[in-house]
């Protein structure tokens, strides 16, 4: 029997990420209408 292991959700990915579930779906699918974040400091 082979272990899988499971996929993280949209939801747990944005929570770590801080942002939108929206967002990450756009990341995952490869949309233009997401940009780099501002550098902090």
């Amino acid at each position: 029997m082979t272990d899988t292991v499971p996929r993280p959700t949209l939801e747990a990915v944005a929570a770590r990420a801080g942002v939108s579930r929206a967002t990450v779906s756009r990341v995952v699918n490869g949309s233009d209408g997401v940009r780099e974040p501002w550098p902090s400091g």
